[in-house]
């Protein structure tokens, strides 16, 4: 089955579309109280005139902060008590950001009065919609009706993806299976059914919104007659990458194969990739560096001063195509911290990172240099992390490790296993790796192999989906791992 693009929820689009009527409402809403607080009930206005320019672009500061707080996951339920203080902190954000963006262009922000009132306002109709919102979802007033066809470990897996995310649109009706003895059983409480007749019978009896498919591919093809009628009724075909794609915004390698990898690869903008994507990387670069020239001195500075050692950090890794190059990053560690150890992972609590390092590590400061490396060509601003090739190594040929607590023999001691190769680890090289990227913004930093095959499924749905709306959006998810200071080490 050929892999579709992803696209926006309706739920996402009726979060976006309403927030930009309240963000275009309030201002003449909290004016009208102002007035009728001032003057009282009888006061007239008869002439008013609202500057267009200030108006649009506190639209904009407020709707893009939304976005980085994560006010556009149509999957939180925004009832709860940490949503709404969310909601909150993002209003604070954005006011902060609008009221600096006015003094820049030289307009004169709104009164102390009028503002707490456009404030209190503001609050109470973006918290109050979405909590009326998360409830509706919860209660299944958004829900399609969905049938699983194939009740092995892929459906099982996927019911209870759907089960996990309450927020999802969908609602299991069962899970069609050939295998008779699976029949009564059930699934995250969904019954399995026997399917004795065709799929276009079974279809016809439930009558779902959605079929999703959880089995082989090479079962695809013997029901494809059956998948293309039910289409032409107009029923959705969903498959179980998709569903990961769109609840988890990754793309499990269990489910994928090479015909998955050469579709995917065709679908690529390759006019955005080959021209626009750099000369964006190029001007972000400039900025970034121009921007951030007031920290990276005084960073510098206190680097050097705290060992007398480098500054900078020079390490090879790998590029597009599996080119080498030389990634430059302020120094976070010991002076040659690698001289006994050679190549080997970083964890949480490393003992070569330096006072100064924790600090710039955690708000990733220390990846500043790397803009440098963007405007020599060698990487853009958004793309999977480079990896060294010792690593890379690694993760493309079967190797033995020790797995703690597992198997054991009678003296206790523990058995090499051996950990399969990380598949289609080699996609990562088709394009230019990143400062950030999708893997960076969804996912911990990554400290083991295991890991790492879990961090490329990520790197797998930027590489399907990749656009400069997914570019825009991971750097704006940056901006929020950079403030909160999640995601990084």
């Amino acid at each position: 089955m050929i892999p579709t693009r992803t696209f926006v929820s309706k739920k996402q689009a009726s979060l976006v579309i309403v927030d930009f009527v309240v963000l275009a409402a309030v201002p003449f809403l909290a004016i009208y109280i102002f007035c009728f607080i001032k003057l009282g009930p009888h006061f007239e206005i008869k002439w008013f005139k609202m500057d267009k320019i200030p108006y649009f672009l506190n639209i904009l500061v407020f709707m893009t902060t939304f976005y980085v707080m994560d006010l556009y996951d149509f999957k939180k339920i925004f009832f709860k008590k940490r949503e709404i203080l969310n909601i909150f902190y993002a209003l604070c954000f954005a006011c902060a950001g609008s009221i600096f963006l006015f003094y820049l262009i030289g307009k004169r922000p709104l009164g102390r009065g009028l503002f707490l009132i456009y404030m209190v306002t503001l609050f109470i109709l973006l918290a109050g919609y979405r909590s009326l919102y998360s409830r509706l979802a919860v209660l299944g007033i958004y829900k399609k009706k969905a049938v699983i066809v194939g009740a092995g470990k892929g459906g099982q897996a996927v019911a209870s993806l759907i089960k996990a995310n309450p927020q999802a649109d969908i609602e299991i009706v069962c899970l069609l299976d050939i295998d008779k003895e699976k029949e009564g059983t059930r699934i995250e409480d969904i019954p399995v059914v026997c399917q004795t007749g065709s799929l276009s019978e079974a279809i016809e009896q439930y009558k779902p919104d959605v079929l999703i498919l959880a089995m082989r591919s090479s079962r695809y093809e013997k029901l494809m007659r059956d998948i293309i009628a039910c289409s032409q009724q107009g029923i959705e075909i969903q498959d179980m990458t998709s569903i990961h794609e769109r609840l988890e915004g990754r793309i499990p390698l269990k489910y994928i194969d090479d015909s998955w990898i050469l579709f995917s690869s065709l679908n690529w903008p390759i006019i955005y990739y080959k021209r626009v994507k750099r000369l964006v990387d190029v001007a972000v670069a400039l900025v970034g560096l121009l921007v951030t020239l007031p920290i990276s001195v005084p960073v510098a500075i206190a680097i050097k001063v705290s060992d007398g050692g480098d500054i900078f950090y020079r390490q090879k890794r790998l590029g597009e195509k599996g080119k080498e190059f030389t990634l430059i990053k302020f120094r976070s560690m010991v002076q040659d911290a690698e001289k006994d150890t050679g190549a080997v992972w970083a964890d949480d609590k490393d003992p070569r990172v330096t006072k100064i390092g924790k600090f710039i590590r955690k708000l990733r400061i220390d990846e500043i240099p790397q803009l440098v490396n963007v405007l020599k060509g060698d990487m853009s601003i958004v793309g999977p992390r480079p990896e060294r090739r010792e690593f890379v190594k690694q993760f493309e040929e079967k190797i033995p490790v020790i797995r703690k607590g597992r198997r054991k023999d009678d003296n206790g001691a523990t058995f090499l296993d051996y950990l399969e190769r990380v598949p289609y680890y080699e996609q990562r090289l088709a394009v230019k790796p990143g400062v950030t990227g999708w893997a960076q913004v969804m996912y911990p930093y990554a400290s083991s192999l295991e890991q790492t095959a879990e961090k490329l499924e990520y790197d797998m749905f930027y590489l399907k989906n990749m656009s400069f709306a997914l570019d825009v959006a991971i750097i704006l998810k940056t901006i929020r791992v950079v403030l909160l200071g999640k995601g990084s080490k």
